[in-house]
């Protein structure tokens, strides 16, 4: 698990020690991040300026990867103590300073917490949680903002329902993974 491009390109992350904590590989970070760009691209909006929640955080690699260009306010949230820890690991590693590392189960997450968001990561665990009912959860309470991005890794063999809030920008598959990329209208 590397850093792809940035101010830390090619350093190296911490990986979980066992299959609890399933990292995006450096191919769907790839993708992700080409997407994402040229999405703020014509957006004209640039890394330095947007606020990013990182939710189902893992190693904190995609929120890392976002600071790495240029991203300065990021809320890195999971429910597993482990989890924050590695993410915790990994800026310290990199001497990321000003993180906002919150152990918190994100259904029970509220704006009291954390700020709205530009981006938001959503990385559950496959197995465990049905994308559409995070998705529903996540538009409920009101975390991303309008003509937000909102970028969602789920296995191929999970369906994503249409949403009215939320209109398909692209969606693209690496491996056993695919990637849709929202935008919230």
């Amino acid at each position: 698990m590397r850093i792809i491009s940035g101010e830390f390109k090619g350093k190296i992350l911490i990986s979980p020690n066992n299959n609890e904590i399933r990292p995006t590989s450096d191919r769907g970070k790839e993708v992700i991040f080409d997407t994402l760009s040229s999405i703020l691209y014509k957006q004209d909006k640039e890394y330095k300026v947007i606020d990013i929640l990182d939710i189902f955080c893992g190693t904190g690699s995609l929120g890392i990867e976002a600071i790495s260009r240029g991203s300065k306010n990021i809320f890195f949230i999971d429910n597993s103590k482990k989890a924050i820890n590695l993410t915790k690991m990994n800026c310290e590693k990199l001497n990321i300073k000003g993180v906002n590392l919150i152990n918190y189960n994100f259904f029970d997450i509220n704006l009291s917490l954390i700020k709205q968001a530009d981006v938001i990561f959503l990385d559950p665990p496959y197995k465990i949680y049905d994308p559409s009912e995070i998705l529903r959860m996540l538009l409920s309470k009101k975390l991303l903002k309008m003509n937000g991005i909102l970028i969602l890794e789920t296995s191929v063999k999970n369906e994503v329902q249409d949403f009215k809030k939320l209109r398909l920008l692209k969606k693209k598959k690496v491996s056993k993974s695919s990637y849709y990329f929202f935008i919230k209208i």
